[in-house]
């Protein structure tokens, strides 16, 4: 699941890392504009004060299937109303179901569900979507003092495991971004940024045969593309060629 959440962010060149409870507990958690919990079938009961604590001063909390079941002993997790589970969703777990076509099948709009579903009602929460075939709650959000945590009530990141996945892929960063654009983006590549005083370098990874993509930074402003190896110059507006199972190493200099 960890992996396949990566892939999701990694893919839509949304910067992202890894945040362990000794992170919020640290009081690290406000640094992050949102946590996506990945398959986190086990949660520590002290994990609930930190997230909560999280939400409420303006994080924004992901979590999706199977999530919140065990806590770190095995042990069922309450999620009936009143207890920490559902202070922080605004929900209530009622139970897993699974989708798969030989059995019984979920939809979210026009996409098939594949795995756990979850079974919820919503107590403080809203419904921002529902199962197509039940018209219960498949996304909820609850807003939290500042903040907001949303249960994406099927299983995700564990489907984006292995590559291919373009819609589970599409509807992670969907929901934990909110409307929020990342501030580059490369159609066709994956790229890394890495920032520096006078110039911020890019890196344009292609694991694929020839290709022409295209870099749009709208978080920044540069007056000059050149290409870090040749140092010859770009147009910002024309694609870029990537080599076959190549990349490219850019250097824009800062307006």
């Amino acid at each position: 699941a960890r992996m396949g959440a990566s892939r999701a962010f990694q893919n839509g060149n949304v910067p992202f890392e890894y945040v362990t409870p000794s992170d919020l507990a640290g009081g690290l958690g406000p640094r992050y504009g949102t946590i996506y919990l990945p398959a986190c079938i086990s949660i520590r009961a002290e994990l609930f004060d930190l997230l909560t604590a999280y939400v409420e001063q303006g994080g924004r909390l992901v979590m999706d299937m199977p999530g919140a079941f065990y806590d770190d002993y095995g042990r069922v997790i309450e999620t009936a109303a009143g207890s920490p589970f559902e202070r922080l969703f605004g929900a209530v777990l009622h139970e897993y179901g699974y989708s798969r076509p030989v059995n019984n099948t979920y939809h979210l709009g026009e996409l098939e569900l594949q795995g756990f579903v979850a079974g919820l009602s919503t107590t403080a929460a809203r419904t921002i979507a529902s199962y197509r075939e039940h018209g219960t709650p498949a996304i909820t959000e609850h807003r939290l003092g500042d903040g907001s945590a949303v249960i994406l009530g099927s299983q995700a990141s564990l489907n984006c495991c292995r590559p291919g996945n373009e819609a589970y892929e599409a509807l992670i960063r969907d929901i934990s971004l909110d409307g929020w654009q990342a501030p580059f983006r490369c159609d066709g590549a994956i790229a890394y940024r890495l920032a520096a005083p006078a110039a911020d370098h890019y890196f344009l990874l292609n694991d694929g045969g020839p290709a022409r993509v295209t870099l749009h930074t709208p978080g920044y402003r540069y007056s000059r593309w050149l290409d870090a190896i040749t140092g010859a110059e770009l147009d910002p507006t024309a694609a870029i060629d990537l080599p076959l199972e190549s990349g490219r190493w850019l250097r824009l200099v800062k307006a």
